[in-house]
């Protein structure tokens, strides 16, 4: 019966926005190569994307990249052991990183051209993905399939139902895309539901490590169908 409400809740939340195309929303409009192997995380300033590599291996590195052709601008070493989720606050990046030696999680403030700000240890078990909305920091976890609001202390104001395992979050058009083991879903910042998945069909068997909102258009990184790592331009028209 809970299943029953909430798909109907899911098709009247669709069908209530008469000014999205059915046919051109959720298509993959574009889509070009990430930089490198072992890419992870995507963040927008607005003007540019970027993304970092995530391998315990190497030296990992930001790369600043042309949304409009998909080439490499700049690129700058990428801060903490494994680089994760990133976004952008307004003024600087945010990038999620694990650290190998103390076994834990930070979430490091970086300019666009590499300067680490600083960095503070996340009250979170197993980050999936990072957003900002106004003064609020999102954050997925998904040990615990939740996603925590917190002020810029890291002080924790709630949480945001979320369907599924949320491995990936993005906030646009006033609402948060969150990305899961299902799909893609939309909701606002109370829990009710905008999309369900079944309207980004072009990405339903891709698997995707981050999200993120330019331009008025959703991107995410992930594998395409032949395994290689690619930055995806979604309509959200």
């Amino acid at each position: 019966m809970i299943k029953v409400l909430l798909l109907f809740t899911i098709f009247l939340s669709f069908n209530a926005c008469a000014d999205l195309d059915e046919d051109t929303f959720g298509k993959v409009l574009e889509t070009f190569p990430a930089p490198a192997e072992y890419c992870y995380g995507l963040a927008s300033d607005g003007t540019y994307l970027y993304t970092a590599t995530s391998n315990l291996q190497t030296t990992n590195i930001v790369y600043q990249i042309d949304p409009k052709t998909g080439n490499e601008l700049n690129s700058f070493p990428a801060p903490g052991d494994i680089p994760d989720a990133m976004t952008f606050d307004g003024t600087n990046l945010r990038i999620l990183s694990y650290d190998s030696t103390n076994k834990n999680y930070r979430l490091y403030t970086i300019t666009t051209t590499g300067s680490i700000l600083g960095s503070v240890v996340l009250p979170v078990e197993r980050p999936g993905g990072i957003t900002f909305q106004d003064d609020e920091i999102l954050i997925s976890d998904y040990n615990t399939n939740k996603i925590y609001r917190f002020d810029q202390s890291l002080n924790a104001i709630e949480t945001i139902p979320s369907i599924g395992t949320p491995y990936a979050i993005a906030m646009g058009n006033n609402y948060l895309w969150t990305y899961t083991s299902d799909g893609i879903w939309a909701v606002d910042l109370n829990g009710n539901f905008y999309i369900d998945k079944y309207n980004i069909a072009d990405l339903q068997w891709k698997s995707l490590s981050d999200l993120s909102f330019h331009d008025n258009h959703l991107w995410a990184l992930g594998d395409n169908f032949s395994r290689t790592l690619t930055i995806f331009k979604i309509s959200l028209e």
